[in-house]
């Protein structure tokens, strides 16, 4: 999940004037200039949700802008599989510049109905990291905060999430998204007994029954029809800001994961992309676990490029939003 917020303006009208700072950037030549500061370096890009309806509002773009962004690539980079840049990696050798890697996150649905059948002519391969709580017909806790503020009862919503005491309108659809927001952004640091705290607070302040829409998330019988263009990895069990958990709890979250998805396509799942993956998201214990439980390489959501002494558990990526120009900079390793 990616949570972008500025205080005092709606999401929508951060993200307009985030594009319009790339636009300007970028035309100018300024984003140029930016990205020859530092050495070349390969990209991995990250998705979420493509087209999608019905999951956390901030994490979905729109079909067109990612079919513009994948034939963007096929005219100026060569798309390869993560593993190829990953692997470059691991053997010390510097990754192309001109390598592009396409990843998701979260297992949304949308991937096999919308996402896969737009990367498969251009021959592009994609990398999905799956919270294998999803298998068994969990949900991501934003999904489902945003379902609840959806169907609300009342013009706003007052709730105590952990140290927060939160007021907020819901008179409009916009204000019900920005408080979905609110409410994830007081959510994702809360280690497990606290999150089903603030979870079932937010359930009776909004309203609702515990009776829900079904989730779009993928099944695992989608995940075993993936064509060989697709790798498979892991995002944890329950999408937990992993330094929050005790080590055992820390264990079964990557273990487990990575064993199910093992299990499941018969093959080795060997990469973890950390749940938020933000500085505070993970740290030396969880690199260490999950090397030890057998991850090959871990995923950050830290912009910047990927280069032959880049740390394997501290892989950064590009968030493939925004307009043409923001994606321009996105390829070019600039982030504004």
């Amino acid at each position: 999940m990616g949570i972008r917020h500025l205080r005092g303006l709606r999401y929508a009208q951060a993200e307009q004037l985030r594009n319009l700072a790339c636009a300007t950037a970028y035309f100018t030549g300024a984003g140029w200039a930016m990205s020859h500061m530092d050495r070349p370096g390969a990209v991995i890009l990250l998705y979420h949700s493509v087209g999608g309806r019905g999951v956390f509002a901030d994490n979905v773009i729109s079909e067109d802008v990612f079919e513009r962004h994948m034939h963007f690539i096929t005219q100026h980079r060569k798309a390869v599989p993560l593993s190829t840049i990953l692997d470059a990696v691991l053997q010390g050798r510097d990754p192309d510049p001109e390598w592009v890697a396409v990843t998701f996150d979260d297992g949304y649905m949308d991937f096999a109905t919308t996402s896969l059948p737009i990367l498969e002519p251009y021959g592009i391969p994609a990398t999905v990291f799956i919270p294998t709580v999803i298998l068994k017909g969990g949900y991501l806790f934003f999904d489902q905060i945003e379902v609840w503020l959806r169907a609300a009862v009342g013009s706003r919503i007052e709730v105590r999430v952990g140290a927060n005491f939160l007021k907020l309108p819901l008179r409009t659809p916009a204000q019900r998204r920005d408080a979905s927001l609110r409410l994830a952004l007081s959510v994702r640091e809360l280690a497990p007994a606290r999150r089903v705290a603030a979870m079932n607070a937010i359930q009776e302040a909004s309203g609702v029954g515990s009776s829900i829409p079904p989730m779009s998330y993928l099944r695992p019988e989608d995940i075993a029809r993936f064509p060989a263009s697709v790798e498979v990895g892991s995002h944890s069990v329950s999408h937990y800001a992993l330094p929050q958990l005790d080590d055992e709890a820390l264990r079964a979250e990557l273990a487990d994961s990575l064993a199910a998805l093992r299990a499941l396509r018969g093959i080795p799942a060997c990469y973890l992309a950390y749940p938020f993956g933000k500085t505070w998201a993970y740290d030396r214990r969880v690199a260490a676990l999950a090397a030890e439980v057998g991850y090959e390489a871990a995923l950050t959501t830290i912009p910047g490029r990927v280069r032959r002494d880049t740390d394997p558990y501290d892989i950064p990526r590009m968030a493939g939003v925004g307009n043409m120009a923001r994606f321009r900079l996105a390829l070019m390793g600039v982030h504004i």
